[in-house]
């Protein structure tokens, strides 16, 4: 006698041909032989079952814990079968495929970002925050229309590698061929136009910054009180957040003062055109004030960013704010203090090239 096993059996006794002939029965009692018990079928099924909701619980609460959306959670929680739930996570899955998911909204994006990177405890806070921004955005973009233009390209409160429209404008006074009578440029020329549509738009402007610079202070308060709910590992990334946000604030109230200093000479050479020389001069000596203002918080504003440069990109972008915008306000001033000088009939410095 000799055991053998066979398929889908337990080990069993095997009994040679001889005593196997048709007919015959034989039972064969094997003393310290005992047979294991199967299994009942519903324990094996009830396990199974389990470790198969256990498998979709853990995919639920911990895989996508925080990328599903609470619709989604929704409808995967009243499914029945488990085919339905397979069905469910393959097309969860599809619709996440690749950078571009045109079905994405906003909301979906940042509460999946924000839950992995900074944890459930900040979620709330960050989310807010996140709001607050992308609300800012399209506030100073999108849905920026002044006198039916639309402001696609944004209202030039990010600076990139070209010159902003503002210092743009700037290049334009050394063109003149005699710089002391104003502004004569096809978009602002005060001996032509009643309104230039030049200073009307920065006008727009700074009143648009105002109210966006309380929306990103709004968003930095948010980021504040999450300070003590992000994950640890996520501090750093909430830091830099916030320095960017600190540093973007200043640099706006740079271009409203800037936007100040061209209304102002605006309204000195229309006072002039109207003979009232006091109020011309007036005017002047404010124009001049506000320049010398932006180039101060420009420079602090650098100075801000300077202080948290510790890598090449933001090195880099500190090398650009500086040459793109520091460098042309204090260029400019010398220009403004010149006009300044002339009308009060004082001496003049050398003619300012715009370079």
């Amino acid at each position: 006698m000799r055991y053998k096993a066979e398929s889908g059996s337990y080990l069993r006794p095997h009994i040679g041909s001889a005593c196997c002939a048709p007919g015959v029965l034989v039972f064969c009692v094997i003393v310290g032989l005992t047979r294991p018990s199967l299994p009942a079928a519903g324990e094996q099924k009830r396990k199974h079952d389990e470790a198969r909701t256990d498998r979709f619980k853990q995919w639920l609460n911990g895989d996508v814990v925080y990328i599903i959306t609470p619709e989604e959670r929704a409808v995967f929680e009243k499914l029945s079968t488990d085919d339905e739930r397979e069905r469910f996570i393959e097309q969860f899955w599809k619709r996440r495929e690749g950078g571009w998911n045109p079905s994405l909204t906003p909301e979906e994006f940042y509460r999946g970002y924000v839950g992995r990177v900074f944890g459930i405890r900040a979620l709330d806070t960050m989310l807010r925050a996140y709001r607050s921004l992308d609300e800012n955005e399209m506030f100073m973009g999108l849905e920026s229309e002044f006198n039916d233009s639309h402001f696609f390209l944004g209202l030039g409160n990010f600076l990139n590698y070209a010159d902003t429209r503002d210092i743009r404008m700037m290049g334009q006074f050394h063109t003149q061929s005699n710089p002391f009578e104003g502004p004569d440029f096809p978009r602002w020329n005060v001996k032509e136009q009643d309104r230039s549509p030049w200073v009307e738009e920065c006008r727009y402007r700074r009143d648009r910054f105002a109210e966006g610079i309380e929306r990103l202070k709004k968003a930095l308060s948010y980021r504040h009180q999450a300070r003590e709910k992000v994950l640890p590992g996520s501090r750093d990334e909430l830091e830099y957040l916030i320095f960017k946000t600190d540093t973007y604030i200043p640099h706006l109230e740079t271009v409203r003062v800037l936007l100040g200093g061209y209304m102002a000479y605006d309204a000195a050479f229309r006072a002039r055109k109207k003979g009232d020389e006091k109020e011309m001069l007036l005017e002047l000596d404010r124009c001049e004030s506000l320049f010398v203002r932006a180039r101060a918080l420009a420079r602090e504003t650098a100075g801000q960013v300077a202080g948290k440069a510790d890598d090449p990109t933001e090195k880099y972008i500190l090398f650009r704010y500086n040459v793109r915008f520091v460098i042309p306000i204090a260029e400019f001033c010398k220009f403004i203090k010149n006009v300044v000088a002339f009308h009060h009939g004082e001496p003049t410095g050398p003619r300012w090239t715009g370079r």
